[in-house]
């Protein structure tokens, strides 16, 4: 994918979903208005609904703003989740590169020169994952995220990972052999415009409302039929705070637990229709030929996803289902239907009570 002629600067479209991010989308936009690149350059900011003050923070931060970046605000009318509002920001880009940004986050004054080098470097290049500082308001520094999986050391992992063939591809995906793999992140994203051309919107028939992830189903609509590449440079810094799924604190008290296992059957399902949306691309990729991987590695991929989708459905509706039925399925599926709690795994099968107790002497002070 050539997104540019040879010697010129890509364009940029920086797309920012931002719901309930009030206290943090005005850092957000001004460090993707305060990047230092001299190519084309634009941000889009999709308003999901909000229910906080997020509309007024994002209109004062913009108030009487005459920069060189020009900025699009578009609004839903109502709550379209993560990925209708990604699909409106996609379809609203002009430039030939999409980077992922997010209401919350501060993206470095680099990133775009950063990713324009890594594009120039190698062309062809479908996707870019690239790395990430983690902080929160407590703690500035509290670690990477880098382009592979976190428990890798980080002196395993190359400065720049490209992966050009579809068995190279396939390899990394279904998690084959101990190399560091891609492990993208949506905040470190890019990706060319043109995959939105080849395939179009996430959201479609039954999940037209967007509740479940966009950037794993993007991600693997790269992996299937593109060349793509992760860089250890850093794109931005990934605020952690109390909404998002990286920081989320369990409160050691029979409330705290019983609103955590609730939350966790609900991300369940988030990730549930995420599974859902991958496997429907993996099939539509058969039938119409946009994928170059092999039978084999494509039946390996429906496998992968059906087994992580199982163990999502098992616990998407953990909750909902009496304790006979709870029984029931551990012995059915002979699976351990483990609640952890600091080095412990003990069966949900327990007084939450008894949790709670058993935290409070775990993590009692010496």
């Amino acid at each position: 994918m050539n997104a540019t002629a040879t010697g010129e600067l890509p364009g940029f479209s920086m797309v920012m979903t931002c719901y309930n991010v009030g206290r943090f989308v005005r850092e957000a936009i001004l460090s993707c208005l305060s990047q230092d690149y001299a190519g084309p350059l634009e941000l889009i900011i999709v308003q999901d609904c909000p229910k906080d003050d997020t509309p007024r923070v994002i209109a004062d931060t913009l108030a009487g703003y005459g920069g060189p970046v020009p900025v699009t605000v578009l609004e839903h009318k109502r709550n379209r989740g993560v990925s209708g509002a990604t699909d409106t920001g996609w379809a609203a880009a002009r430039h030939p590169w999409i980077i992922m940004v997010d209401g919350d986050d501060i993206q470095l004054p680099d990133r775009c020169s950063k990713t324009a080098r890594v594009i120039a470097d190698n062309p062809g290049l479908a996707m870019i994952i690239m790395s990430a500082q983690k902080f929160s308001d407590e703690n500035p520094d509290l670690g990477i995220l880098r382009y592979c999986a976190d428990y890798y050391k980080a002196e395993d992992v190359p400065a720049l990972k490209l992966l050009e063939s579809p068995k190279d591809r396939a390899d990394n995906y279904l998690h084959h052999g101990n190399n560091p793999r891609l492990n993208g992140y949506g905040c470190t994203m890019a990706f060319c415009r043109e995959l939105y051309g080849q395939w179009g919107n996430l959201c479609r028939g039954w999940d037209e409302d967007g509740q479940f992830a966009q950037d794993p189903a993007w991600e693997l609509r790269a992996f299937l039929g593109h060349k793509v590449c992760g860089s250890l440079e850093l794109a931005c810094r990934y605020r952690l705070h109390e909404s998002n799924i990286f920081s989320r604190k369990e409160s050691f008290t029979y409330a705290g637990l019983l609103a955590k296992e609730r939350a966790d059957a609900r991300y369940a399902a988030f990730r549930v229709r995420t599974l859902r949306r991958m496997l429907e691309d993996l099939e539509r990729a058969r039938a119409e030929g946009l994928t170059d991987w092999s039978a084999a590695d494509l039946d390996g991929l429906v496998d992968f996803l059906m087994r992580k989708l199982h163990g999502c459905l098992l616990r998407a509706d953990w909750w909902s289902v009496s304790l006979v039925e709870r029984i029931r399925r551990i012995r059915l599926h002979k699976q351990k239907a483990d609640f952890r709690v600091g080095k412990w795994a003990l069966p949900r099968l327990l007084p939450l009570h008894l949790y709670a107790l058993l935290a409070r002497w775990q993590n009692r002070k010496p």
